[in-house]
């Protein structure tokens, strides 16, 4: 439990003070994957965004994922080697 608010609070570090929209999980049962259901689940959180006029945020510790993301239009905008976690997250956002 510690290592999870250690994290939360370093990551709140690097979240804007205005409001915004935090992806905090997008999974897709392995089943389902590769036939558009993510797409459909992030582009549907995007337009609710881009209709809000709110940037949207989220991290990732999968590098699998920032192909992924960057596709819609999400940028890095910091790395963080987590020492009490023992990986690499990236941080990303995608303005409006």
């Amino acid at each position: 439990m510690i290592r999870v608010l250690r994290r939360e609070n370093y990551i709140k570090k690097y979240h804007p003070k205005s409001n915004y929209i935090y992806l905090w999980f997008l999974g897709v049962n392995p089943e389902k994957q590769g036939k558009g259901t993510g797409k459909k689940l992030l582009q549907d959180l995007l337009d609710i965004a881009d209709n809000e006029v709110l940037p949207v945020y989220l991290e990732t510790s999968n590098p699998r994922n920032l192909n992924f993301h960057q596709k819609f239009g999400f940028d890095i905008y910091h790395e963080w080697n987590a020492p009490f976690i023992g990986f690499k997250v990236w941080f990303m956002k995608r303005n409006c």
